[in-house]
């Protein structure tokens, strides 16, 4: 495991993670084509919805496309997640690099 840190070595400005959620500096502009140049390069994302009764779901979903900031993600019309999103529009998208 590696070292804990302490709380001297944690602040928004050392953690770029933090810091860039707080960012005030650079133009929006500028932080969502940095966003776009990133989320282009994946090519799945996780998509988690709502069901009723039972809560949050969510599975791997294929990236097809990016129009802007529009996401078309490739889907069986015939999954449960077409009946998840009837119920409850809500959704929670996440991209990962794998």
């Amino acid at each position: 495991m590696p070292e804990s840190l302490t709380k001297e070595e944690v602040s928004s400005k050392t953690d770029p993670s933090v810091a860039k959620q707080w960012d005030r500096e650079t133009p929006k502009s500028e932080q969502i084509s940095d966003f776009y140049k990133l989320a282009d390069g994946l090519k799945v994302g996780l998509l988690a919805t709502n069901r009723p009764n039972i809560g949050p779901v969510a599975r791997s979903m294929a990236i097809g496309k990016r129009s802007g900031p529009d996401f078309l993600f490739i889907a069986n019309n015939h999954s449960q997640k077409f009946s998840d999103l009837e119920h409850d529009k809500t959704v929670m998208i996440t991209f990962q690099n794998s």
